[in-house]
């Protein structure tokens, strides 16, 4: 046991120790193992000639296209700013201003990373963080050098992380529109775990062609011979094995997994590294990208496509609200303050004090309730002076649940449509939407209606925000038939096969198009009054 304790003690000080060299491996390695894989990957990769299909992306002086599959939109965060090491900060949390670039609709959610781009200055970067500085260098002197990526250790990474690089794999050159740098397949890690989908992630490492700006992606990917997370989650057969009581076997088990990873159809990965490659080959970076604000800022975000600029404030509840409003929906909003246990119908609960802002243009009667489409906004204080399970069973919420629980209660006691659960963030904070029907009788929809539902948390706990609209959906037009149930066995088959036809329909099917609404939901940013 000493001895398991000692040399795990030894391998997290050399984890930690993750800043990348380019000098040989000594004795065996990942490297020496699939040298030959990681030389046949050096050759840098052409800019695409053909345009890539997809839907295009201009932010911020941030240009790229999102492959079809891969997203339906992204969102330019506010300009985040620099934080300096004039106090106590640690040396992972020092950085210039920087944006993110979110990547809204992607296909996998509830990852340990969000997709994402980032775009840092580079030069300033290097200045304040010395640490950032020796990757930033290690990547000039990889692109300097592509063939020592057969040998280099460790691929450089930003943003910084407060943990370790355990492998990496598939690495190769990859140019962009005005620039180069390296992909390649990795996980973080404070300590020395089995590789699991839901951490593994595809990142891309560049530099502009005048050096002036870093581009840095972080898209979660899956493989099929790993095993997803979770205490029942079960190895694949062709998985490899992973001893967390044999320390001394967990190199050669490194050496496996990434032996494995090179060698794979790049085709198998979910999604496919080709259609990632294609996605970091369309960007193009224009000058001034990044700004660095005194303060954090005041203004919305962007979100790709034509939208409206709201925002509202409620001094007296203590907070602000912003968001973009996409012009293809009917324009229409008004607000108000919503006194606490104020009922609105006999489904209604006790509610604390809250704001919301209505989507008028979706009412036809002035009667407000829980289901009026728009946007709320709780403490979290309050909700758990109300009931101290609602917020942590909100936040169980996951995509294996068969019912979702909508807060505030719809107007029905069960749902028999309950899809699309997907899990989403907005400009400060994140949560998950699904879409739901019921009915109070034990019968089918009488109609293509459903209610998308978004629930979420600011980062700071604060805040529980709640967004809620209808939609149309016509792919279930045949199936929404009002029929009472005549027995269990028709209940359960006609709400399988309801629920089975949201879940395999396009964004675009829906009516607003679902994509629309979760870049509606990407935009908000709850602020002070």
């Amino acid at each position: 046991m000493k001895k398991i304790l000692s040399a795990l003690f030894v391998l997290v000080l050399m984890l930690s120790a993750c800043i990348p060299t380019t000098s040989a491996p000594q004795g065996q390695s990942v490297e020496d193992i699939v040298a030959a894989t990681f030389q046949a990957m050096t050759a840098a990769a052409p800019t695409a000639t053909q345009p890539t299909p997809g839907i295009p992306v201009s932010l911020n002086g941030l240009s790229f296209t999102i492959p079809i599959g891969l997203g339906t939109g992204s969102a330019v965060s506010p300009n985040i700013p620099p934080v300096s090491n004039g106090g106590d900060m640690p040396w992972w949390e020092n950085y210039p201003a920087y944006n993110t670039y979110p990547i809204i609709g992607y296909p996998l959610e509830g990852n340990f990373q969000q997709a994402e781009l980032f775009v840092f200055p580079a030069n300033e970067y290097a200045q304040m963080n010395e640490d950032a500085g020796k990757r930033i260098q290690a990547l000039r002197d990889l692109l300097a050098n592509p063939a020592s990526l057969s040998t280099v250790t460790g691929l450089p990474f930003l943003p910084t992380y407060n943990a370790a690089q355990v492998f990496h794999s598939n690495a190769q050159m990859i140019s962009f529109q005005n620039g180069t740098g390296v992909r390649f397949i990795t996980m973080y890690s404070q300590f020395p775990g089995q590789i699991v989908n839901g951490a593994v992630f595809y990142t891309f490492q560049g530099l502009t062609s005048d050096g002036t700006y870093y581009v840095s992606a972080v898209l979660p990917v899956l493989a099929p011979f790993l095993m997803d997370p979770g205490p029942n989650a079960v190895l694949p057969a062709d998985g490899v094995p992973f001893d967390q009581n044999n320390f001394d076997a967990y190199p050669a088990y490194l050496d496996a997994v990434t032996a494995k990873l090179n060698s794979a159809d790049l085709n198998i990965f979910n999604p496919a590294l080709p259609s990632l490659d294609a996605l970091i080959q369309s960007v193009l970076i224009s000058p001034h990208t990044v700004s660095a604000p005194a303060a954090p800022p005041t203004t919305a975000p962007q979100v790709n496509g034509a939208q409206t600029n709201n925002q509202f404030s409620f001094p007296s509840f203590g907070v602000g609200l912003k968001f973009f409003y996409p012009t293809s929906l009917n324009e229409g909003l008004s607000s108000e303050t919503i006194a606490a246990s104020a009922l609105g119908a006999p489904w209604e609960l006790d509610y604390p004090e809250h704001v919301a802002v209505y989507f008028s243009a979706y009412t036809s009667t002035d009667f407000r309730d829980s289901n009026t489409p728009g946007i709320r906004i709780f403490r979290v204080a309050d909700l758990n002076a109300m009931d101290p399970e609602l917020v942590p069973r909100l936040q169980s919420q996951t995509a294996q649940n068969t019912q979702h629980d909508a807060f505030p209660n719809l107007p029905y006691p069960g749902h028999n449509v309950d899809a699309q659960f997907k899990n989403l963030s907005f400009q400060n904070g994140t949560g998950y939407r699904f879409l739901s029907s019921g009915s109070f009788a034990a019968q089918a929809p009488g109609g293509t209606g459903l209610t998308y539902t978004f629930t979420g948390l600011t980062s700071d706990g604060k805040y529980l925000i709640s967004l809620r609209i209808s939609v149309n959906a016509p792919m279930i037009a045949d199936l929404a038939d009002g029929h009472a149930y005549v027995s269990q066995e028709d209940a359960t088959a006609s709400t399988n096969a309801l629920n089975a036809r949201v879940n395999s329909a396009a964004d675009n099917q829906f009516s607003p198009s679902l994509s629309i609404l979760d870049a509606l939901v990407a935009s908000i940013i709850i602020t002070q009054p």
